[in-house]
Protein backbone atom coordinates (compact mmCIF):
# COMPACT_ATOMS: atom_id res chain seq x y z
CA UNK A 1 0.00 0.00 0.00
CA UNK A 2 2.96 2.33 0.59
CA UNK A 3 4.48 3.94 -2.46
CA UNK A 4 7.82 5.62 -3.15
CA UNK A 5 8.35 8.52 -5.51
CA UNK A 6 10.68 9.03 -8.44
CA UNK A 7 11.72 12.58 -9.28
CA UNK A 8 9.00 12.72 -11.93
CA UNK A 9 6.16 11.40 -9.77
CA UNK A 10 7.22 13.67 -6.90
CA UNK A 11 6.80 16.66 -9.15
CA UNK A 12 3.46 15.41 -10.45
CA UNK A 13 2.19 14.81 -6.91
CA UNK A 14 3.27 18.28 -5.84
CA UNK A 15 1.39 19.88 -8.72
CA UNK A 16 -1.75 17.81 -8.11
CA UNK A 17 -1.88 18.40 -4.38
CA UNK A 18 -1.13 22.10 -4.60
CA UNK A 19 -3.92 22.51 -7.12
CA UNK A 20 -6.45 20.13 -5.56
CA UNK A 21 -5.78 20.74 -1.92
CA UNK A 22 -4.64 24.38 -1.99
CA UNK A 23 -1.86 23.17 0.24
CA UNK A 24 0.87 25.16 1.88
CA UNK A 25 4.36 25.14 0.50
CA UNK A 26 6.53 22.06 0.87
CA UNK A 27 8.15 21.48 4.27
CA UNK A 28 11.42 19.74 5.03
CA UNK A 29 11.01 16.30 6.66
CA UNK A 30 13.09 13.14 7.03
CA UNK A 31 10.22 10.63 6.84
CA UNK A 32 10.55 7.52 4.64
CA UNK A 33 6.94 6.37 4.50
CA UNK A 34 3.87 7.92 2.96
CA UNK A 35 1.66 8.82 5.87
CA UNK A 36 -1.59 10.56 6.51
CA UNK A 37 -1.23 12.47 9.75
CA UNK A 38 -3.40 14.56 11.97
CA UNK A 39 -2.41 16.52 15.07
CA UNK A 40 -4.85 17.88 17.61
CA UNK A 41 -4.28 20.47 20.33
CA UNK A 42 -6.67 20.41 23.27
CA UNK A 43 -6.46 22.91 26.16
CA UNK A 44 -8.75 23.04 29.19
CA UNK A 45 -11.05 20.59 27.44
CA UNK A 46 -11.79 23.22 24.77
CA UNK A 47 -10.97 22.52 21.12
CA UNK A 48 -9.26 25.63 19.85
CA UNK A 49 -8.49 24.53 16.30
CA UNK A 50 -8.99 21.57 14.03
CA UNK A 51 -5.60 20.09 13.09
CA UNK A 52 -4.03 20.14 9.63
CA UNK A 53 -3.86 17.01 7.50
CA UNK A 54 -0.44 16.21 6.09
CA UNK A 55 0.77 13.85 3.42
CA UNK A 56 4.44 13.14 3.98
CA UNK A 57 6.97 11.34 1.84
CA UNK A 58 10.74 11.62 2.08
CA UNK A 59 11.66 15.30 2.10
CA UNK A 60 8.27 16.41 0.77
CA UNK A 61 5.29 17.46 2.89
CA UNK A 62 1.99 18.96 1.81
CA UNK A 63 -0.55 20.40 4.24
CA UNK A 64 -4.14 21.51 4.15
CA UNK A 65 -6.32 22.94 6.89
CA UNK A 66 -9.12 20.58 7.86
CA UNK A 67 -11.58 23.47 7.93
CA UNK A 68 -11.00 24.10 4.23
CA UNK A 69 -12.22 20.57 3.51
CA UNK A 70 -15.29 20.98 5.71
CA UNK A 71 -14.26 18.06 7.94
CA UNK A 72 -16.33 19.74 10.62
CA UNK A 73 -19.46 18.42 8.86
CA UNK A 74 -18.38 14.83 9.45
CA UNK A 75 -18.81 14.09 13.18
CA UNK A 76 -16.93 10.79 13.05
CA UNK A 77 -13.95 12.34 11.32
CA UNK A 78 -13.96 15.34 13.66
CA UNK A 79 -13.84 12.93 16.59
CA UNK A 80 -10.72 11.35 15.08
CA UNK A 81 -9.03 14.70 14.61
CA UNK A 82 -9.78 16.01 18.09
CA UNK A 83 -8.34 14.52 21.23
CA UNK A 84 -10.63 13.22 23.96
CA UNK A 85 -7.92 13.89 26.52
CA UNK A 86 -8.27 16.88 28.81
CA UNK A 87 -4.80 18.16 27.99
CA UNK A 88 -1.99 17.41 25.60
CA UNK A 89 -1.43 16.68 21.94
CA UNK A 90 -2.41 13.60 19.98
CA UNK A 91 -0.91 12.64 16.62
CA UNK A 92 -2.41 10.15 14.19
CA UNK A 93 -0.24 8.59 11.50
CA UNK A 94 -1.68 6.26 8.87
CA UNK A 95 0.22 4.70 5.98
CA UNK A 96 -1.44 5.66 2.74
CA UNK A 97 -0.48 5.91 -0.91
CA UNK A 98 -0.62 9.41 -2.42
CA UNK A 99 -3.27 8.21 -4.90
CA UNK A 100 -5.57 7.16 -2.04
CA UNK A 101 -5.01 10.42 -0.20
CA UNK A 102 -5.93 12.35 -3.32
CA UNK A 103 -9.05 10.21 -3.84
CA UNK A 104 -10.13 10.74 -0.23
CA UNK A 105 -9.75 14.51 -0.47
CA UNK A 106 -11.54 14.52 -3.82
CA UNK A 107 -14.43 12.60 -2.24
CA UNK A 108 -14.59 15.08 0.66
CA UNK A 109 -14.78 18.04 -1.69
CA UNK A 110 -17.41 16.49 -3.99
CA UNK A 111 -19.32 14.20 -1.57
CA UNK A 112 -20.69 11.79 -4.20
CA UNK A 113 -23.36 9.37 -3.00
CA UNK A 114 -22.63 5.61 -2.88
CA UNK A 115 -23.24 3.83 -6.17
CA UNK A 116 -26.31 1.74 -6.79
CA UNK A 117 -25.26 -1.49 -8.50
CA UNK A 118 -25.80 -1.58 -12.25
CA UNK A 119 -25.03 -4.75 -14.19
CA UNK A 120 -22.24 -4.64 -16.80
CA UNK A 121 -21.14 -1.13 -15.83
CA UNK A 122 -17.74 -0.36 -14.35
CA UNK A 123 -15.95 2.59 -12.78
CA UNK A 124 -12.66 4.22 -13.63
CA UNK A 125 -9.59 1.99 -13.35
CA UNK A 126 -8.57 3.61 -10.06
CA UNK A 127 -11.63 2.23 -8.27
CA UNK A 128 -11.27 -1.19 -9.85
CA UNK A 129 -7.73 -1.36 -8.47
CA UNK A 130 -8.08 0.51 -5.17
CA UNK A 131 -11.64 0.25 -3.81
CA UNK A 132 -10.58 -2.24 -1.13
CA UNK A 133 -7.62 -0.10 -0.05
CA UNK A 134 -9.93 2.91 0.09
CA UNK A 135 -12.29 0.93 2.34
CA UNK A 136 -9.45 0.08 4.75
CA UNK A 137 -8.32 3.72 4.77
CA UNK A 138 -11.87 4.82 5.60
CA UNK A 139 -11.97 2.38 8.52
CA UNK A 140 -8.72 3.78 9.90
CA UNK A 141 -10.06 7.31 9.59
CA UNK A 142 -13.49 6.31 10.96
CA UNK A 143 -14.91 8.10 7.91
CA UNK A 144 -18.18 6.16 7.73
CA UNK A 145 -19.56 7.81 4.60
CA UNK A 146 -16.31 7.30 2.71
CA UNK A 147 -16.34 3.65 3.79
CA UNK A 148 -19.82 3.24 2.32
CA UNK A 149 -18.75 4.90 -0.90
CA UNK A 150 -15.64 2.70 -1.21
CA UNK A 151 -17.75 -0.42 -0.54
CA UNK A 152 -20.21 0.59 -3.26
CA UNK A 153 -17.32 1.00 -5.69
CA UNK A 154 -16.01 -2.45 -4.79
CA UNK A 155 -19.45 -4.04 -5.25
CA UNK A 156 -19.83 -2.38 -8.65
CA UNK A 157 -16.42 -3.58 -9.85
CA UNK A 158 -15.65 -6.76 -7.88
CA UNK A 159 -16.17 -9.05 -10.88
CA UNK A 160 -12.99 -7.53 -12.37
CA UNK A 161 -10.97 -8.04 -9.16
CA UNK A 162 -9.60 -11.46 -9.94
CA UNK A 163 -6.62 -12.26 -7.72
CA UNK A 164 -6.15 -9.03 -5.81
CA UNK A 165 -8.19 -8.41 -2.68
CA UNK A 166 -9.74 -11.67 -1.47
CA UNK A 167 -6.90 -12.94 0.72
CA UNK A 168 -6.40 -9.49 2.21
CA UNK A 169 -10.10 -9.17 3.04
CA UNK A 170 -10.05 -12.60 4.68
CA UNK A 171 -6.97 -11.81 6.77
CA UNK A 172 -7.47 -8.14 7.67
CA UNK A 173 -11.14 -7.16 7.54
CA UNK A 174 -13.13 -7.49 10.81
CA UNK A 175 -15.43 -10.52 10.69
CA UNK A 176 -18.66 -8.55 11.01
CA UNK A 177 -17.63 -5.67 8.79
CA UNK A 178 -19.44 -4.74 5.59
CA UNK A 179 -16.52 -5.63 3.32
CA UNK A 180 -16.00 -9.01 4.96
CA UNK A 181 -19.70 -9.98 4.77
CA UNK A 182 -20.08 -8.98 1.14
CA UNK A 183 -16.85 -10.76 0.13
CA UNK A 184 -17.88 -13.89 2.06
CA UNK A 185 -21.18 -14.06 0.14
CA UNK A 186 -19.51 -13.30 -3.20
CA UNK A 187 -16.85 -15.98 -2.76
CA UNK A 188 -19.33 -18.68 -1.66
CA UNK A 189 -21.75 -17.85 -4.48
CA UNK A 190 -19.07 -17.86 -7.18
CA UNK A 191 -17.36 -21.01 -5.88
CA UNK A 192 -20.75 -22.76 -6.05
CA UNK A 193 -21.35 -21.54 -9.62
CA UNK A 194 -17.91 -22.80 -10.68
CA UNK A 195 -18.77 -26.29 -9.42
CA UNK A 196 -15.87 -26.18 -7.00
CA UNK A 197 -13.26 -26.04 -9.76
CA UNK A 198 -9.94 -24.31 -9.15
CA UNK A 199 -10.34 -20.55 -9.27
CA UNK A 200 -9.21 -17.37 -7.51
CA UNK A 201 -11.48 -18.45 -4.62
CA UNK A 202 -9.90 -21.88 -4.07
CA UNK A 203 -8.46 -22.20 -0.58
CA UNK A 204 -10.33 -19.24 0.87
CA UNK A 205 -12.34 -19.95 4.01
CA UNK A 206 -15.55 -18.54 2.52
CA UNK A 207 -15.34 -21.05 -0.35
CA UNK A 208 -16.33 -23.77 2.12
CA UNK A 209 -19.74 -22.07 2.42
CA UNK A 210 -20.56 -22.95 -1.20
CA UNK A 211 -22.57 -25.91 0.08
CA UNK A 212 -25.04 -23.44 1.63
CA UNK A 213 -25.76 -21.80 -1.71
CA UNK A 214 -29.10 -22.79 -3.24
CA UNK A 215 -31.26 -21.72 -6.17
CA UNK A 216 -32.67 -19.05 -3.85
CA UNK A 217 -29.26 -17.50 -3.09
CA UNK A 218 -28.96 -14.09 -4.68
CA UNK A 219 -26.11 -12.44 -6.47
CA UNK A 220 -24.86 -10.36 -3.50
CA UNK A 221 -24.47 -7.27 -5.67
CA UNK A 222 -28.25 -6.78 -5.95
CA UNK A 223 -28.76 -6.05 -2.24
CA UNK A 224 -29.08 -2.51 -0.91
CA UNK A 225 -25.85 -1.24 0.59
CA UNK A 226 -27.52 -1.18 4.02
CA UNK A 227 -27.73 -5.00 3.85
CA UNK A 228 -24.02 -5.32 4.61
CA UNK A 229 -24.42 -3.21 7.74
CA UNK A 230 -27.38 -5.26 9.02
CA UNK A 231 -27.74 -8.63 10.75
CA UNK A 232 -29.26 -10.20 7.62
CA UNK A 233 -26.03 -9.48 5.76
CA UNK A 234 -24.41 -12.45 7.53
CA UNK A 235 -26.92 -14.90 6.00
CA UNK A 236 -26.41 -16.25 2.49
CA UNK A 237 -30.17 -16.85 2.26
CA UNK A 238 -31.79 -14.16 4.42
CA UNK A 239 -35.33 -14.89 3.26
CA UNK A 240 -38.44 -12.78 3.48
CA UNK A 241 -37.39 -10.95 6.63
CA UNK A 242 -34.67 -9.12 4.66
CA UNK A 243 -35.93 -5.85 3.21
CA UNK A 244 -32.78 -5.16 1.18
CA UNK A 245 -33.46 -7.61 -1.67
CA UNK A 246 -34.05 -5.34 -4.67
CA UNK A 247 -35.33 -8.18 -6.87
CA UNK A 248 -37.96 -9.26 -4.36
CA UNK A 249 -38.93 -5.65 -3.82
CA UNK A 250 -39.54 -5.16 -7.55
CA UNK A 251 -41.52 -8.40 -7.71
CA UNK A 252 -43.68 -7.32 -4.79
CA UNK A 253 -44.28 -3.94 -6.38
CA UNK A 254 -45.31 -5.58 -9.65
CA UNK A 255 -47.68 -7.86 -7.75
CA UNK A 256 -49.30 -4.91 -5.99
CA UNK A 257 -49.73 -3.03 -9.27
CA UNK A 258 -51.26 -6.11 -10.87
CA UNK A 259 -53.74 -6.53 -8.04
CA UNK A 260 -54.74 -2.90 -8.39
CA UNK A 261 -55.39 -3.39 -12.11
CA UNK A 262 -57.49 -6.52 -11.44
CA UNK A 263 -59.79 -4.52 -9.21
CA UNK A 264 -60.89 -2.50 -12.25
CA UNK A 265 -61.36 -5.40 -14.67
CA UNK A 266 -64.74 -6.77 -15.72
CA UNK A 267 -65.43 -10.52 -15.56
CA UNK A 268 -64.24 -11.27 -19.12
CA UNK A 269 -60.96 -9.37 -18.65
CA UNK A 270 -60.42 -11.09 -15.32
CA UNK A 271 -60.87 -14.55 -16.87
CA UNK A 272 -58.46 -13.65 -19.65
CA UNK A 273 -55.85 -12.45 -17.18
CA UNK A 274 -56.37 -15.55 -15.05
CA UNK A 275 -55.76 -17.79 -18.07
CA UNK A 276 -52.57 -15.88 -18.91
CA UNK A 277 -51.34 -16.32 -15.33
CA UNK A 278 -51.94 -20.10 -15.48
CA UNK A 279 -50.01 -20.33 -18.75
CA UNK A 280 -47.12 -18.36 -17.26
CA UNK A 281 -46.96 -20.63 -14.20
CA UNK A 282 -46.97 -23.71 -16.47
CA UNK A 283 -44.16 -22.25 -18.57
CA UNK A 284 -42.00 -21.63 -15.48
CA UNK A 285 -42.46 -25.21 -14.26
Amino acid sequence: MEAGFTAQTRGELKAKLEGLLQSSRAEETNRNNTKLSATSDVANNTITKLPPIRLENGDQSYSIEATKLEFIQDKAFRKLLTSRRRFGIRRYSISCSPELFEAFVDWINKRPLPLQYQAAKYSAQFWIDHAVSAWFLARKLTAVEFEQYALSQFIQNCSLCLFGPWQRVQNEAPRKSSLFLFSRHWIAWNHHLSGGRNSEFTGLKAASLASQVSKYTRDPRIYDLEHWYSACGADLNPGLECSHDTIRRKENQSRIEKQERLQWMDSDEWEQQRWMDIQELSRRK
